[in-house]
């Protein structure tokens, strides 16, 4: 019985070692990717993430208090000479140039509402969509 003691018995150590040679568990040969979580909303979320970081780095905003549904400005109190910090921030992670002069002025004319570009979903899927572009 002692020497039992630490040692998972056989069977778990064959099923986690199969487990692990899974696609899902880094296995691949190139073709099963598509069976997990479709690309752009993984991306989305890991832009997602490292918006929401930028944010709580370069403002007063928690890290907990940002959600996918956040409106930068209006939930987050984010004013526009921070924003613009975090838009440079936001160029240098990501290798881009963010336009949000442009963005502005869309909202601004009434030409696109300002929860497209201003709340953290949307804004990650625009930064999605110009780091596509890039690479493109």
């Amino acid at each position: 019985m002692a020497d039992q003691v630490g040692k998972a018995p056989p069977d778990v150590n064959r099923r986690a070692s199969e487990a692990c040679q899974t696609p899902r568990f880094g296995a691949w040969t190139g073709r099963e990717s598509h069976t997990l979580m479709p690309r752009r909303r993984a991306t989305m979320a890991s832009a997602f993430e490292r918006i929401a970081d930028i944010i709580a780095e370069n403002s007063e905003v928690k890290r907990e208090d940002i959600t996918p549904d956040s409106h930068v400005i209006n939930d987050l109190g984010i004013d526009s000479l921070d924003f613009l910090d975090i838009v440079f921030a936001i160029d240098k992670a990501f290798g881009i140039k963010v336009p949000v002069e442009a963005w502005t002025q869309e909202v601004n004319a009434g030409t696109a509402p300002a929860e497209q570009y201003f709340v953290m979903k949307n804004l990650a899927a625009r930064i999605d969509e110009l780091v596509a572009a890039k690479q493109a």
